[in-house]
């Protein structure tokens, strides 16, 4: 089977025309999408949507990339999002270098619509030494996408040439006169630049900084080190047959809709179908307890994958527990590796699941959901 971001022509012709395909037709290879309805896109299960999250990062004309130890240089930079339809929010701006500790860049702004550029300027300095000195931006951006907002970190860098403080002094000897007394003359190079301001806009390229994201909380695990990829499989232990899906990734949405309605086929056309049912069974007979799986709210919860961590979103006004933290409606929390999550029933009977993740190199493989008694 081919690796899940090695997609053919064929993967992309499918996916084009038909925007709810889970698999590709041709090849089988199962297609991951980019979550925003309007796109649908195939993506490597770990990568943003190059259309929805397309950031350019330009050094400005007149922008000087030549300083002198001890200087400081006031650099113009633009930032422009390049994508027709996503509009963005950029949460920070952080510059880094050679003699330069990490620091916030002061921004007027936080939003970035599509289409558009705004400017901004980061101080870089002073440099303690000649030479090539590296200064990097790190940029920190959040896009919603029906609903969920994902957080993305990109990197740039710019090169500067930082001379000595004084550069040594040129002596012209061909005045001299050497016999009765002389004349040497001194010509200074202080002042002088050897580059020009630039004339035109320079683009910097820019990279995904996933070690930043992770190393920082903004995407994954940090503790574990390791991320939730769009491809990770969901497993179901503890329910029967029919109130369950089949184990596997989630091709269509990055949800599990959670609660006591039925799944889909199973209910009536007015009601909305639940992923997971979640109903109370007598452990010794296994026959339904119809009272206290009446006391579970028709949808519960909704687990959820993104910025590579699974969430979970409370839905009904009866809410839920994670481990020792109530959630009420709208409330959404993220869920590790072992967590308990408890779902109020009736007859003091509350419905408990646990979450284990399987982790292999820096990747969780496998999210599984466990249905048990309540602890």
């Amino acid at each position: 089977m081919p690796a899940w971001d090695d997609y053919r022509n064929c993967c992309h012709v499918a996916a084009a025309l038909d925007r709810d395909a889970a698999f590709c037709p041709d090849c089988a290879h199962p297609l991951c999408r980019c979550a925003a309805p309007d796109c649908r896109r195939v993506l490597a299960p770990l990568a943003h949507c190059p259309a929805c999250v397309d950031l350019r990062l330009s050094l400005r004309e007149g922008a000087v990339l030549e300083a002198r130890a001890g200087e400081c240089l006031s650099m113009p930079f633009v930032l422009r999002n390049n994508s027709s339809t996503r509009s963005l929010a950029v949460k920070s701006v952080l510059r880094e270098g050679t003699d330069l500790p990490r620091e916030a860049v002061p921004l007027a702004w936080d939003q970035l619509e599509a289409g558009r550029e705004r400017a901004f300027e980061v101080i870089a300095g002073p440099f303690a030494h000649a030479g090539i000195a590296g200064l990097s931006l790190t940029l920190v951006v959040r896009a919603v996408f029906d609903g969920l907002e994902e957080t993305y970190a990109f990197s740039g860098n710019v090169t500067i040439d930082v001379e000595g403080a004084e550069s040594a002094p040129k002596v012209d000897m061909g005045r001299a006169r050497f016999g009765t007394g002389g004349m040497v003359v001194v010509k200074s190079e202080r002042g002088k630049r050897r580059t020009e301001p630039l004339k035109t806009r320079k683009e910097l390229a820019l990279e995904r900084a996933e070690r930043f994201e992770l190393e920082q909380g903004h995407r994954g695990y940090s503790q574990l080190a390791a991320r939730i990829a769009r491809n990770v499989a969901f497993a179901y232990t503890g329910f029967p047959e029919s109130d369950r899906p089949a184990d596997g990734p989630l091709l269509q949405r990055p949800v599990v809709r959670c609660g006591r309605n039925g799944r889909p086929g199973r209910v009536p056309p007015n009601v909305e179908p639940n992923d997971l049912c979640l109903r109370v069974y007598d452990p010794a007979s296994g026959e339904l307890d119809r009272e206290a799986s009446a006391g579970i709210s028709r949808r519960a919860c909704d687990f959820v994958v993104f910025n590579d961590r699974l969430h979970v979103r409370a839905t009904s006004g009866a809410g839920l527990t994670l481990n020792d933290e109530r959630l009420d409606a709208g409330e959404t929390r993220v869920v590790g590796n072992g967590d308990l999550l408890t779902v109020p029933a009736g007859g003091g009977k509350p419905l408990a699941l646990r979450t284990t993740f399987a982790v292999s190199a820096g990747v969780v493989t496998q999210v599984r959901i466990e249905k048990r008694s309540s602890e």
